[in-house]
């Protein structure tokens, strides 16, 4: 009985200090204190952040444990020395750490550098620059190992009262910021986060005192330190901890301003160049931004479909077509079976979803039946709205490279499914297909798709380890490991890169690491092409066991049995959580797929 007190006293506190760092009325004072209480009742996953400049930072500390502790996560944060930034970065990497954060001031690579550049001649700065270069391609030597780095860029921190001081500094700034560009441009784990748009959101005063940076080195602010460690959290999707794939958006005032079954297609607010019109057409192009970047948009609207339907193809200032959606649930039916039956037609899970929605009545009631799923509602002053799509976007944690097709794919796998009704069994449905797996050996031209995948399936998802851009490249430079992954096509076109399977090779033993593939394509006997690649290498290599792992987790039961099926035998673990299993490369049989045409590339 007392452990069972402990454990809900221990509960409590844990939720009490959540809603403390939650919430933006918190002081810094509350802040520190809940982060204690977290670090204290051993709360979340431990992961490390170095954190490396040439001013003091140390107070970045406690708002980085901050956005971990909101991430589930506890963040052990390690501060290098003073102004050795390339050496930091090589003793981060030596010390294993996860993360790894640069924050070069610009005012202090040399005493008041700012002033001082103004007076340099020309030599003198190409001089400095060379050896900010030469900084920078140092400190990124060993990023690689790292599940991710960011750099903190430049930014003035002085006003000028002549014009042309402003400029001129702008400038060099400007021309400081273009190296790191070039020099970070070759990483592709590293980030570079715009200390600039930090300080022009909050304001100079607010983010610097330039009081404690002459007594201390210490410039930034908490407002500062604050919206930095939430970038940084927004940029590793909370620490690898949430996966948002798909927005789900009412109609009526809140992708159009009004109601269309009362106002007409003609009275709805969209113009582009009236209030509050023009914050609604804005909305609309944020909503194509997250879809070009491989969201999936759908319409959850208590609606006439025939109006919505008018609305999207006949208003002329409507920017977001009914192309961009994958789905439309317009009808009289609750949200919250909206949103589940647009979870069951995607194959995607609740907490992948974000709604966003007007009514006080629908919000409430989603967040109460649905609490995976993440609500937003619109805001009463309209013209708050942009600032809240803003945080939604960050949610997304969408990126220049990301698959733009998804809504194509997605709906291709929709029409997959309406032509198996035409077939009397599953397996004349699965040879109409045409299903073509071509199975790829470390390529290269992959890296960050397979990243991206190990971070976003959940479902088939044997271990449920992830794998950053770095981690993947270790693996395909190094001889201990295979990188398998999975190229998909059938009747209706390409699905891409939609499965991977890791194989870390030891002695005579291939072990399979992980293997997952996206939900989209699951049902088709697909898993079972894979294994004649591996079987392939296995007998080259030598190899006579192959071995593997089932980690369950609350979205992967549907694999629970997968090695079982493939003729493995259990060796470890008679718990349901955790299992391993082995089977003999020469006893080894692959299930048939005949309706599978497999090509091996590499």
């Amino acid at each position: 009985m007392k452990n069972l007190e402990t454990s809900v006293n221990d509960s409590a506190l844990v939720s009490r200090a959540r809603a403390v760092l939650e919430s933006p009325e918190s002081s810094k004072f509350q802040i520190t204190k809940s982060v204690q209480t977290l670090e204290q009742l051993g709360s979340g996953r431990r992961l490390s952040v170095g954190v490396c400049s040439n001013i003091v930072t140390d107070a970045l500390g406690v708002f980085l444990k901050k956005y971990g502790f909101i991430s589930g996560v506890n963040i052990d944060v390690v501060f290098g020395n003073y102004d050795d930034i390339s050496g930091d970065m090589e003793t981060f990497a030596e010390q294993d750490l996860d993360y790894a954060v640069m924050m070069p001031f610009f005012d202090n690579l040399l005493p008041s550098f700012e002033t001082q550049c103004l007076l340099m001649s020309a030599d003198s700065l190409d001089a400095k620059k060379e050896e900010f270069r030469q900084l920078c391609r140092l400190a990124l030597q060993k990023v690689h190992v790292f599940k991710q780095a960011f750099i903190v860029n430049c930014h003035q921190s002085s006003v000028y009262s002549q014009i042309l001081g402003q400029e001129c500094v702008a400038a060099i700034v400007g021309q400081f910021n273009q190296i790191i560009h070039e020099e970070t441009s070759n990483h592709r784990n590293v980030t570079v986060i715009d200390a600039g748009a930090i300080v022009s959101e909050h304001g100079r005063k607010a983010c610097i005192d330039e009081r404690f940076y002459y007594l201390n080195k210490a410039p930034y602010t908490d407002i500062f330190l604050d919206t930095l460690a939430s970038a940084i959290t927004t940029a590793t999707k909370g620490y690898e901890s949430y996966f948002k794939k798909v927005l789900v958006v009412d109609c009526d005032n809140t992708i159009w301003g009004g109601i269309v079954g009362e106002d007409l297609v003609s009275g709805i607010k969209l113009n582009p160049f009236d209030y509050p019109g023009n914050v609604f057409w804005k909305i609309q192009h944020d909503i194509m931004y997250l879809q070009n970047n491989g969201v999936l948009v759908c319409l959850a609207s208590k609606n006439n479909l025939a109006d919505v339907d008018e609305t999207l193809s006949s208003h002329p200032n409507m920017f977001l077509k009914d192309s961009a959606l994958i789905s439309k649930k317009v009808n009289w039916i609750d949200k919250v079976e909206n949103i589940k039956a647009l979870s069951d037609e995607l194959n995607l899970g609740l907490d992948s979803f974000i709604f966003l929605d007007d009514s006080d009545f629908e919000c409430d009631s989603v967040r109460q039946q649905l609490p995976m799923v993440e609500t937003f509602q619109v805001p009463k002053d309209i013209s708050k709205y942009p600032e809240l799509m803003n945080q939604i976007m960050k949610r997304f944690g969408v990126a220049e490279g990301n698959d733009g097709r998804q809504t194509e794919k997605y709906r291709r796998r929709a029409q997959a499914m309406e032509l198996e009704k035409n077939f009397s069994t599953k397996e004349d449905y699965l040879k109409s297909l045409d299903i073509n797996v071509r199975v790829f050996s470390d390529s290269v031209p992959d890296i960050e798709r397979i990243s991206e995948l190990s971070q976003k399936t959940n479902q088939f998802n044997l271990t449920g380890h992830r794998y950053s851009v770095s981690d993947i490249e270790n693996r395909m430079s190094g001889n201990d490991f295979i990188v398998y992954s999975i190229d998909v096509s059938d009747r209706f076109g390409s699905s891409g890169i939609t499965g991977i399977l890791i194989v870390k090779v030891s002695n005579q033993i291939f072990h399979i690491e992980n293997f997952c593939m996206s939900c989209r394509i699951l049902g088709r006997g697909i898993e079972n092409a894979v294994w004649t690649a591996v079987l392939e290498d296995a007998r080259e290599y030598g190899a006579t066991t192959i071995t593997g792992e089932y980690v369950a987790s609350n979205k992967n039961s549907q694999v629970s049995m997968l090695y079982a099926e493939l003729g493995f035998t259990q060796i470890e673990g008679s718990d349901k959580y955790k299992r391993r299993y082995e089977v003999a490369v020469k006893d080894f049989s692959q299930p048939s797929s005949e309706w599978i045409t497999y090509e091996r590339i590499g």
